[in-house]
């Protein structure tokens, strides 16, 4: 994976968890997270826009919106039907940017997700 500046679209951050309660389907630990906003509004905006990445896969239920990606050897799902808009200061670390075809795949499920035809 390569280093795109600072907050790019494609790129894979660790996201802090936050202290709220747990609310059922929305997790508050620390995890990965794939940013999707454009990279104009991701170097002027305080925020970013993206989904969640989950890495426990076991025995769940994939829906057509979960893409598998490979995060440094393990499996993964982006969980598409999940957006987030968190604070740039909610990023701990970068773990690198997404490969091509995963970015694509990414990008047909979100079609897929906000019913958008192509």
């Amino acid at each position: 994976m390569t280093r795109p500046f600072r907050y790019s679209r494609g790129s894979i951050w660790i996201l802090k968890g936050d202290k709220t309660p747990f609310i059922a389907g929305v997790q508050g630990a620390s995890r990965p997270i794939l940013l999707m906003s454009n990279d104009i509004h991701n170097r002027h905006s305080p925020s970013v826009n993206g989904f969640t990445i989950s890495t426990t896969i076991r025995d769940k239920v994939r829906l057509p919106v979960h893409v598998r990606i490979n995060i440094d050897g393990v499996s993964c799902d982006v969980q598409l039907e999940q957006p987030k808009t968190v604070n740039k200061g909610q990023l701990a670390k970068y773990l690198g940017k997404l490969d091509e075809d995963s970015m694509k795949r990414v990008e047909e499920a979100l079609l897929l997700q906000f019913a958008i035809k192509s």
